[in-house]
Parts: C-alpha cells; sequence; structure tokens
C-alpha cells in the first residue's frame, strides 16, 4: 500500500466521538417524525432537527423561513408524535397552498394567509 493510501485508511479508522444517549433519543425522535412525514406526503422536502424540548421540521419547498414546531416532542408517545406530526405537516401544507400527499415538484414562495409563520 501506497504511503497516501495508509494516510487514507488510517482517517477512516479513526475513532469518533460517542453520541450521547439523550443525543440519540432526538436523533431517533427526529427520525420517527421524518419518516411519518415521508409516508404521509411523499416526496415533500422536510428537514427535521431536534432543539431544547422541541422538534423544528422545515419545509424546503417553500422560499423563506417556514417550518413548524413540535413542543414537548419527547413527552409524546410513537404514536401521538407521529398523529401530531402528520396533521401539523398538513396543516402546514394547506397553509402554503400546496396538496397533502404526494409533491408535485413546484416549490412555492408564499406568505401564510393565517398570519402564522
Amino acid at each position: 500500500m501506497s504511503p497516501s493510501g495508509a494516510a487514507v485508511e488510517d482517517r477512516l479508522n479513526a475513532p469518533v466521538e460517542i453520541t450521547s444517549c439523550d443525543d440519540l433519543k432526538e436523533i431517533e425522535a427526529c427520525k420517527l417524525v421524518g419518516d411519518a412525514l415521508m409516508e404521509a406526503y411523499p416526496d415533500h422536502l422536510w428537514a427535521v432537527l431536534f432543539q431544547g424540548r422541541a422538534i423544528i421540521v422545515k419545509l424546503m419547498s417553500v422560499q423563506g423561513n417556514y417550518g413548524m414546531i413540535l413542543d414537548d416532542a419527547e413527552r409524546y408517545s410513537s404514536s401521538a408524535m407521529k398523529k401530531h406530526a402528520i396533521m401539523s405537516g398538513g396543516e402546514l401544507l394547506e397553509r402554503t397552498g400546496q396538496k397533502r400527499g404526494r409533491w408535485d415538484g413546484q416549490f412555492h414562495s408564499v406568505i401564510d394567509k393565517h398570519g402564522a409563520h
């Protein structure tokens, strides 16, 4: 193996920081919400992250800072969290003039008619 090949192999096998149990729970909750949204509303561009005690969901097909906050996400059961995410995601789609269901591939520039951001 060439010296440069050995350096690449060393980097690939380097130890990484261990993720905490709390971080893993946050990641699992975000994955649960993201999976539920993708199943209910296929191909929409959802970005899901955990911040504080809430899950933040962004709808990336809408220009601007559009999204929703699922407060106290860690207190929901998995089934309740999924249901809440699907209902909230559908409402967000409707507020931005999109249909529930599969994404049509169109990007939107929308001002919420209800005044919420």
